[in-house]
């Protein structure tokens, strides 16, 4: 069927095995319906009485050349996906020695190939602890899945990463190589911590905004209860705001609220949250009271942090706020009381005359309802 090189590769092997050993070479034939198919054929020379004879046996390895040829299609498959994967790919011993990595895990490493055969797999851990807890998981699961892991380049960068691993064992279950994929999720995680930040932040100052607050509040309550302690509420609102806005324009009022939520912050407590409703409206939660005479002093404090102008565009603005408390339990149970209680002490506050702080008390809801009615309060 191969135009005779068959049949001369035969007759050469004939003679060799009848001047020695058997002779095993593969040979194409032809069925009697032409339908041709792969052999190996093992020749050897017999003596019988003074006669030498050529035994040849034939056997059909249609099957096996099936196989090879699937296997070198698999491991050509294997080898493209391998070098051409966006992930990076490795395999390494069981003690961590790199066997193979693919091109993109020498891109996202920063290693060149020499370099990373001479390395283990902790060179991309940032420290040992994390390396004992991979091993931990690896060990009782035999896998690792989706697994997120800070790994560090050669330059020391650190990423956030995925991870799945998979183990190659041997007859007696021993580990003897691992195999893994890792995916740099850095860009992913840092777009995570961006949305979830403007969803519970303000866009103007970074403080938090409601939503986050009403949740801190609503801790500290739990809190407070747990450990018979009593929480503050301050509503602050900044006194005539709208003549910054009117005068200097809305441009430099918006850097005001931005001086304001920082000056807040430097002076209350680490534990304590400021955050910004809205417009020139600041909440305060003051979690883990001990006496509500102490409330005064951290009012006090607030004011006395508006004593000193804003430097806002090279300009000195003087500028002061107006502050209501409400305190749990004395005032309310719940955030939405303890919120509306501190609201309505703050117009209190303004409608006697800004620049101070008020406690709530019940006598304050009908008075300020006829003043804002009768229109006494102009709130900026």
């Amino acid at each position: 069927p191969d135009g005779g090189r068959s049949r001369d590769i035969a007759l050469e092997k004939g003679l060799s095995a009848v001047s020695g050993s058997p002779q095993y070479f593969e040979f194409r034939h032809c069925r009697g319906d032409g339908i041709l198919f792969d052999t190996e054929v093992s020749l050897s020379r017999i003596d019988i009485a003074d006669e030498a004879l050529l035994q040849a046996i034939i056997r059909d390895i249609t099957a096996r050349k099936n196989w090879e040829h699937d296997l070198k299609e698999s491991e050509a498959r294997y080898r493209s996906l391998f070098g051409e994967s966006r992930d990076a790919i490795y395999i390494t011993t069981q003690y961590g020695a790199f066997v193979d990595v693919n091109r993109s895990f020498l891109d996202l490493f920063g290693y060149s190939r020499d370099e990373i055969l001479k390395n283990n797999a902790k060179v991309a851990y940032v420290n040992e602890k994390d390396v004992e807890s991979f091993k931990k998981i690896i060990k009782k699961e035999g896998y690792v899945k989706a697994y997120e892991q800070k790994l560090k380049k050669k330059d020391g960068t650190i990423m956030d990463c995925v991870l799945t691993v998979t183990t190659k064992k041997d007859a007696q279950g021993r580990v003897v190589a691992y195999q893994g994929i890792i995916r740099d999720i850095t860009a992913e995680k840092l777009a995570e911590q961006t949305i979830r930040h403007m969803a519970y932040h303000d866009a103007l100052t970074g403080l938090p905004n409601r939503t986050l607050f009403n949740d801190r509040l609503k801790m500290s309550i739990l809190n407070a209860q747990r450990n018979q302690k009593k929480t503050a509420v301050m509503m602050l609102d900044l006194d005539k705001f709208k003549q910054v806005n009117d005068v200097w324009g809305h441009k430099l009022g918006d850097l005001l609220l931005k001086t304001v939520g920082e000056r807040l912050a430097n002076t209350l407590r680490k534990s304590d949250t400021v955050a910004r409703m809205g417009g020139d409206e600041f909440l305060v939660v003051i979690p883990e009271v001990d006496h509500i005479e102490d409330t005064n002093i951290i009012a006090g404090k607030i004011l006395q942090a508006f004593t000193e102008a804003f430097v806002i565009g090279g300009r000195n603005l003087s500028i002061t706020t107006s502050v209501g408390v409400a305190i749990y339990p004395h005032d309310g149970k719940d955030a939405e009381t303890l919120i509306k209680y501190a609201d309505i002490a703050m117009y209190a506050a303004k409608a006697t005359g800004r620049n101070q702080y008020r406690r709530y008390s019940p006598d304050m809801q009908g008075s300020i309802k006829a003043v804002v009615g009768s229109q006494h309060v102009i709130k900026h």
